[in-house]
């Protein structure tokens, strides 16, 4: 999965780019490491998330090993 979706692309570059971190993740990641992976902080990373969630195209799932902490992923059927 590579490029934005037209759905996204007039979302803020933040956006775009925790999308781009997600779908080049081979596994779910928690928001520190999309901070990490995007160079972005952690309150961009939450808002990031909270705007690709509005859209559907990422799925939370609880980190089983720290259930403070959740993962994300793309939705591999948000965009058709």
């Amino acid at each position: 999965m590579t490029g934005i979706p037209e759905e996204i692309a007039d979302t803020p570059p933040s956006v775009k780019v925790v999308y781009l971190v997600l779908a080049a993740a081979e596994e779910p990641v928690s928001q520190h490491e999309l901070a990490d992976r995007s160079n972005l902080d952690v309150r961009q990373i939450r808002a990031a998330l909270a705007k690709l969630t509005q859209y559907d195209c990422v799925e939370e799932r609880p980190n089983l090993r720290d259930l403070r902490e959740n993962h994300y992923e793309v939705d591999p059927s948000a965009f058709g």
